[in-house]
């Protein structure tokens, strides 16, 4: 069997409580992001050993999200990935098309402007009206929490 290249992620989070005074396991959480653009059969060979590696430096829950913007890759990634453990699986959270809500109302958007975004980045190719409730979305924001959004 040969050496598979290092394991990098495409990015992850560290969340933690704002008013934690010392290390508590359940305030903080790690969420290991990777988008995919299209299937490829090896990739969940990677996110195990990542998500584990994660877990156990930080001691902390970590849970993988993966972003498929294509319908049908983001079904290929929903089953759970079974180690061979029992009891041990990885089931990847899926954020793609049928998971994100197509939200064209000015006034939703502005309340949720997170979601906004996301719907923007999954459904603003082939529906204009998703857009223009984004730019409602990102003029809405304080200007005080504008900094939390870029960094």
């Amino acid at each position: 069997m040969s050496a598979r290249p290092s394991v990098r992620a495409d990015g992850h989070v560290l969340h933690r409580g704002f008013t934690a005074v010392h290390v508590d396991p359940f305030r903080y959480w790690i969420v290991y992001a990777e988008v995919q653009l299209r299937f490829e059969k090896d990739k969940i060979y990677d996110w195990f050993p990542y998500v584990a590696n994660l877990w156990a430096r930080r001691r902390c829950p970590t849970t993988l999200v993966v972003y498929a913007p294509d319908r049908k890759t983001a079904r290929r990634y929903t089953a759970p990935i079974q180690i061979g453990h029992p009891g041990l699986a990885l089931t990847p959270l899926v954020i793609g098309p049928d998971a994100v809500p197509v939200i064209t109302d000015p006034q939703v958007a502005r309340e949720s402007p997170e979601l906004a975004v996301l719907s923007g980045a999954v459904h603003g190719d082939h529906n204009r009206d998703v857009l223009e409730a984004v730019v409602h979305a990102l003029n809405a924001i304080e200007p005080s929490k504008t900094v939390v959004y870029v960094e």
